[in-house]
């Protein structure tokens, strides 16, 4: 059986007496699965680094409602 808790992070970080970071550090040492859940859309910019320099930018759209996992490759500093 697969439980989910949904919980706002910094909430709970608040509760805790901790750091959003620390939350999500101690959540994924433990093993658990951490979600992004957009509850406002949002747009942004894709921004390319590496070898070939692109000249036009890209916006993306993210849709309200959408919920993401939290890859392993994904830096924390970077998210929050």
């Amino acid at each position: 059986m697969t439980i989910i808790e949904k919980d706002n992070l910094f909430e709970v970080a608040k509760a805790r007496g901790l750091e959003p970071q620390e939350v999500v550090e101690i959540l994924i040492s433990n093993g658990r699965d951490i979600y992004i859940d957009f509850l406002e859309e949002h747009l942004g910019e894709l921004v390319f680094q590496g070898l070939k320099k692109v000249e036009e930018t890209m916006t993306y759209k993210i849709e309200s409602g959408l919920i993401f996992p939290l890859t392993p490759n994904s830096r924390i500093d970077h998210l929050l």
